[in-house]
């Protein structure tokens, strides 16, 4: 599930553990306005990007595959996700 009462997962995610956007950027080497668009639905983070991000805020990569998916990545649910970090 991606909201929870209107909420975007990545930005609850990001509060739950204390993280900026700015500091979420930085842990995962990327700009800060692509972490704004992942938390305001604009786009999705890349593949490559989810084990980072499962460790960054303690999810599972499943967990972030569903995230993508919610978010309407067309490409996350082409692709099984099994791994967890």
């Amino acid at each position: 599930m991606t909201e929870r009462d209107g909420e975007n997962v990545f930005r609850l995610w990001r509060q739950d553990a204390g993280l900026t956007q700015m500091q979420v950027a930085i842990g995962l080497s990327i700009h800060v306005s692509t972490v704004n668009g992942w938390e305001s639905g604009r786009a999705a983070p890349r593949r490559r990007q989810w084990p980072q991000i499962a460790e960054l805020f303690g999810k599972t990569v499943a967990e972030v595959a569903a995230a993508c998916i919610a978010l309407g990545d067309d490409d996350a649910a082409a692709v099984p996700a099994k791994s967890k970090s």
